[in-house]
């Protein structure tokens, strides 16, 4: 085996998992550093297989950003690998930290942090970014760090009332990765110094288009809206399959009677939020073998159950039918 590709990193395919990805390109080069996308679901069977073919040999840095991974894997790594930095945020993996090669930190200056900002500080302390990356595109790198994280951790909305950073994250959705990507490349490499790392008018216009989408979206959503007790508390669920963190935050600040709210995606997932400081919807999470923040967390859905579910649904419709 030989070294193609100096830098392997596994993250997140949400905001903050590609603004790792963002910033771990301009600090190593592109061409230095191969980026898997992954997500809760699948993370560990990336891991795992990573781990049995020894792809870890081809690299000299393996970074896992953004998301945890089970304690089947962190024992395969501590035992096999010393290559391997994970950096997380999330509370529910705070019991990595017992490995020298993850760190987890959900604050930093008693506010919420991020994946992102996590790998702009260990970029930062490790390679001295203002040297490395020049004195201005390290100022927008934090910039951009800082609005991954206000959105990530929700503070845009609850705290600054900030709507740059939720802009950035639609734009994600709007544009896809690899577009988004070469966009946010494009601004931290352009030699114009910006007061502010904003996106630029011709984009504003489409956001603006797809507000007016979102929020269609929500009105229909909140219509659809069913109540269900679990766990002593009662719970809002939705099918859907887009706009989580908005349509999970709204529908529970249209009905604040409800302790939060549950999204079911027929992909396979289930995503919680809620906006009540009494309510800590990771433990539910935690509960069905998923993860996350206090106020937003997922776990998985079985596909037999996903299966299950369908067979139900189309039975009694066919009783209902019949009679």
């Amino acid at each position: 085996m030989y070294k193609t590709i100096n830098i392997k990193m596994f993250t997140d395919s949400d905001l903050d998992g590609v603004g790792c990805a963002i910033l771990a390109q301009a600090v190593f080069g592109k061409s230095k550093i191969s980026i898997e996308y992954c997500n809760p679901r699948n993370i560990n069977e990336k891991i795992n297989n990573f781990i049995k073919n020894k792809d870890y040999l081809l690299y000299d840095k393996i970074f896992i950003t953004d998301l945890s991974i089970n304690s089947t894997n962190a024992y395969k790594i501590n035992t096999l690998c010393n290559n391997f930095q994970l950096l997380d945020h999330h509370p529910t993996a705070l019991w990595l930290n017992k490995y020298k090669w993850a760190t987890v930190i959900t604050k930093i200056n008693n506010e919420l942090t991020s994946g992102t900002k996590l790998f702009y500080e260990y970029a930062n302390n490790s390679y001295d970014l203002k040297q490395k990356c020049g004195k201005l595109k390290y100022f927008k790198m934090l910039q951009f760090a800082e609005m991954v994280r206000k959105y990530d951790t929700w503070l845009w909305h609850t705290k600054y009332q900030d709507i740059a950073p939720k802009q950035w994250n639609d734009l994600l959705y709007a544009i896809g990765i690899d577009k988004f990507v070469l966009y946010v490349h494009k601004m931290l490499n352009n030699n114009q110094q910006y007061e502010h790392f904003n996106i630029l008018e011709p984009e504003q216009k489409l956001l603006e288009l797809r507000q007016l989408e979102i929020n269609q979206y929500i009105f229909k959503k909140n219509k659809e809206l069913k109540k269900y007790n679990l766990l002593g508390l009662t719970m809002g669920v939705v099918f859907a399959d887009q706009y989580h963190s908005e349509l999970g935050n709204r529908l529970n600040e249209l009905n604040p009677q409800l302790d939060l709210i549950a999204i079911v995606d027929m992909s396979g997932k289930i995503s919680f939020r809620t906006i009540h400081d009494d309510v800590d919807v990771s433990a539910i999470a935690k509960y069905f073998n998923g993860g996350g923040h206090p106020k937003a967390s997922g776990c998985s859905i079985k596909h037999f159950l996903l299966d299950q579910c369908l067979s139900k649904i189309f039975e009694g419709e066919a009783i209902a039918y019949e009679n």
